[in-house]
């Protein structure tokens, strides 16, 4: 699968504009607002726009909240992801008022660099799917249907072997943009039959998850036993081992005086409970996936952050995973200090060439926007050059430059919250 993944957002949800490519661990900062929910919400459509069809990937992220505040008219939502050598295209027509209205299109290409080698598109406003090639273009024996996606049909029906890369990272995508904490900590007992093999977006299913990899090691790659001991790394005062007497899941916790008597989840702390859904949920992506993790931060010690991020990075690495991850901590941000190419900030200026360095950017909608038709171009100019970094807040340039990036956001020289009229 891709080193990167590639992901082109105009008028989407908080979004006036967003282009960005990513890879390994990455991280999203920015103020309240700036979208980086909406950008993981985004993966989300995606797969369930692929996997379940447009109406329910709409019904899920409510149509009247789609179309972001800053559009105007009725300014079309365009989303475009680029996985490998294809790249997939949806423009979603509003009405004035802001809802999803008419024919939505649809385009998958192929593309070697630059150069498109097969185009298959549904268009704006109705009207037949059609093939375009080098050859020229013709019909192709696909139906719109609002509840399986063009690209969908595509694979099932024309079984082209250049989609296959597309398809794998919708199956893979996972995106957990909130766990409901409540429901973990009561945690229901584990029936035989009702197992589940990767994490829910939510997180409910974290025992019954942990519970199957157990039972069966070498079929889940040993997938426990790495959760286990990272969590034994992290947590060393905290954490020995998870048992599941009765289908009951139980933590054994090192120094009580009867230490083989184990704590339900309801008496254990919350960052651990985060910790032990987070490196879940990386155990359980398959190789190349998507993995989406909103304000991974929470609940965490700073020394807990920093361990968690160094255990995904080394699964992301082992199994070459796209790990997004947004944030507001300054310490999450300072273990990006040395792969500022991975750290993208969401402001909303216009002006782009005074963000700090060496960090990339996410932009955000400029003053002169290319036209809808060529969005399925990555933008090119991702990491600024040092030399254009002027110095700030009366900054010398050498000890702007040296900041940490936390201390950075902190000061809010970064990443900072407008004020009205700015």
């Amino acid at each position: 699968m891709s080193t990167t993944v590639w992901l082109k957002l105009l008028n989407f949800r908080a979004l006036d504009h967003f282009d960005c490519e990513f890879g390994g661990v990455s991280l999203l900062a920015g103020a309240n607002g700036t979208g980086k929910t909406s950008v993981l919400k985004a993966l989300l459509f995606f797969r369930n726009y692929y996997l379940r069809g447009p109406d329910e990937a709409l019904n899920a992220l409510r149509p009247q909240s789609l179309r972001s505040f800053g559009a105007n008219g009725d300014e079309l939502v365009v989303m475009a992801l680029r996985v490998g050598d294809v790249v997939w295209a949806i423009r979603m027509p509003t009405n004035p008022s802001g809802l999803i209205e008419g024919d939505l299109g649809e385009r998958v290409s192929l593309r070697k660099g630059y150069t498109c080698m097969d185009w298959l598109v549904a268009p704006l406003g109705g009207g037949p799917v059609s093939v375009r090639s080098e050859d020229g273009e013709e019909p192709a024996a696909l139906s719109r249907s609002r509840t399986v996606a063009v690209a969908r049909q595509v694979r099932d029906r024309m079984e082209p072997e250049w989609i296959e890369p597309l398809h794998a990272a919708m199956e893979a995508v996972r995106v957990h943009d909130g766990y409901w904490f409540h429901e973990i900590r009561q945690a229901s007992p584990v029936h035989p039959g009702h197992r589940s093999d990767y994490l829910a977006g939510n997180g409910t299913n974290l025992w019954s998850v942990l519970a199957n990899w157990k039972s069966a090691p070498s079929a889940y790659g040993h997938r426990f036993e790495w959760v286990v001991q990272k969590m034994r790394d992290v947590f060393p005062e905290q954490f020995t081992d998870l048992e599941f007497p009765s289908g009951q899941a139980s933590f054994i916790v090192p120094g009580r005086p009867n230490s083989a008597e184990g704590l339900p989840p309801a008496l254990m702390a919350h960052g651990v409970i985060t910790g032990l859904l987070h490196l879940t949920a990386v155990a359980g992506a398959p190789r190349g996936a998507i993995v989406g993790i909103d304000e991974v931060e929470t609940h965490l010690h700073p020394q807990a952050i920093r361990g968690l991020l160094a255990a995904i990075r080394e699964r992301a690495d082992d199994q070459g995973l796209h790990v997004l991850v947004t944030t507001h901590s300054p310490v999450v941000m300072n273990t990006f200090r040395d792969e500022p190419e991975r750290f993208f900030v969401m402001e909303r200026k216009e002006d782009l060439q005074g963000r700090p360095n060496p960090l990339c950017v996410a932009r955000r909608k400029p003053e002169a926007e290319p036209a809808v038709e060529q969005d399925e171009q990555p933008h090119r100019e991702v990491a600024p050059d040092l030399s254009r970094v002027p110095p700030r807040e009366k900054l010398e340039y050498q000890e702007y430059l040296q900041m940490l990036p936390g201390d950075l956001y902190d000061s809010l020289l970064i990443g900072a919250p407008r004020k009205h009229g700015d």
